[in-house]
This record gives C-alpha cells, structure tokens and sequence, in this order.
C-alpha cells in the first residue's frame, strides 16, 4: 500500500517528490527527469523502488488558472503514438492531432476560439511534415455554426507545390462538439 503525503518541486528537467515524516522533516522520496511526455526515474528510495513506477505519462496539462491546456489520450506508450487535443485559458479547442513515434502523423483540425468551436483548418501529415492538401477555412459573416473554403495548398515531404483560391466557395457546417 502506497499511503504518503509530501510535495513535488520543479527544477530544470526534474521532478521532485518530498514526503514529510512525523517530526516535521521532509525527504526525497524519488526524482524523475522529463522529456516532452514522458517521465523517468532516475532515483528512489530504497523502500519506494517496488511501489514507484520507472516511468511516468502525461495525460494533461494545465493552464496557470486551472484550465485545460493540453490533453494526451495515449494510443500506446513506448512508440509515442497519441492524439493531442490543445485548448485556450477558456477550455475552447484550438487543436486536435494525431502523434506517432512522437510525430505528426495524419490530419491535424485547427478551430478559430470561439464557442460554435468553428472549424480553422485541416492539414494532413505525414511523418511530421505537411503532405497531400491543407484546407483553410473562414467563417460566414453573420453565421459563425458555417464556413467558406477560402484556400487549399497542395504539399509534397513538407514543401508547398500549389496553392489554390476557389472561385466559388462552398460553404460548410461545422459543429464538430
């Protein structure tokens, strides 16, 4: 059983984990160094190695006022293959992508922030880089629940080959929450 309580404290690329004893002191019970997603450890106690674990994975987080700031739903850890949704101080979406081996890997949608989570854009990935066609979208005046395709840009390994105005735009709903 697992019962302590203690602090944490940030430094440089490691996390800290405290936990206070009975007469007031604190003590490092383990500290992990952090990449982008992923936590490791790099020391425990003694007595905590059997309870901590090696590692450790981001699944949110968050803004200074408490605020949703990025959310991780994990696919399968050790390749890094996950789905990142990114959300503004007002929990509005700006952004949902797809992530393997750490990469962008697929379409990514981009939302203007606003409360009809408006549709921005959709740009497609693949290994990281643009590829295939990106759609840029704008919204209606006077009806923000549609928008108009106001551009598509045409990619090929992550360098823009065409971009194209269409002259009639069609116009779209996008309720996509």
């Amino acid at each position: 059983k697992f019962n302590y309580s203690g602090n944490y404290h940030i430094r440089m690329d490691s996390l800290i984990l405290t936990t206070y004893y009975p007469a007031g002191q604190s003590s490092i019970m383990a500290i992990y160094t952090f990449d982008e997603l992923q936590l490791t450890a790099i020391y425990m106690q003694m007595d905590l190695q059997k309870m901590l674990p090696k590692k450790l994975y981001l699944s949110r987080e968050l803004h200074d006022n408490g605020a949703t700031k990025r959310e991780i739903y994990w696919e399968d850890y050790p390749s890094k293959s996950y789905i990142a949704y990114i959300f503004n101080l007002d929990n509005q979406p700006l952004s949902i992508s797809p992530y393997t081996n750490g990469v962008k890997e697929g379409k990514e949608l981009l939302f203007y922030a606003n409360i009809q989570n408006t549709i921005r854009a959709v740009l497609n990935y693949k290994q990281g880089v643009k590829f295939n066609k990106s759609y840029y979208y704008e919204p209606l005046e006077g009806d923000s629940s549609k928008v108009k395709l106001v551009k598509v840009e045409t990619y090929s390994h992550g360098h823009l080959k065409k971009t194209k105005m269409p002259v009639a735009q069609p116009v779209f709903y996008t309720r996509h929450f």
